[in-house]
Formats: structure tokens, sequence, C-alpha cells
């Protein structure tokens, strides 16, 4: 559907129109991170992605899934 995490992560943060500097502060990263999470240069630890999923409102599953 999105075809990568990175992608479902950039979605989400549109829907919400937020910014990377928002999300970051919000999960305790740097919004340089959430760039590299967003153009699948790294992929988040099971921590990060765990409070990405809560933050967005999401279940993890979405994240987990290719």
């Amino acid at each position: 559907m999105y075809g990568s995490l990175g992608a479902y992560l950039r979605v989400q943060r549109f829907k919400k129109n937020l910014t990377q500097e928002e999300v970051a502060k919000a999960i305790g990263t740097s919004h340089s991170m959430i760039g590299r999470y967003e153009r699948n240069k790294t992929r988040p630890r099971k921590d990060k992605l765990q409070k990405l999923a809560d933050f967005y409102g999401v279940d993890i599953e979405k994240f987990t899934k290719g």
C-alpha cells in the first residue's frame, strides 16, 4: 500500500500536519532521525517504533508488515 515503512511514517505525519521536529520531540529523538526513518536510511528500534505507533494511534503491526 505505502511501499515502505518510511513512506507510511511520512503519510502518518502529513495526516496530522506535523513537522519532523514535532514528531521527534514527542518520541524523544532528533528531527534528523525522523528524516532518516522516513527516507528508509535506518529502521527505528523496537522501542521507538512502539512510540511512533502510540503517537500516531495505530497498531504496531501496521509498521511491522512488509
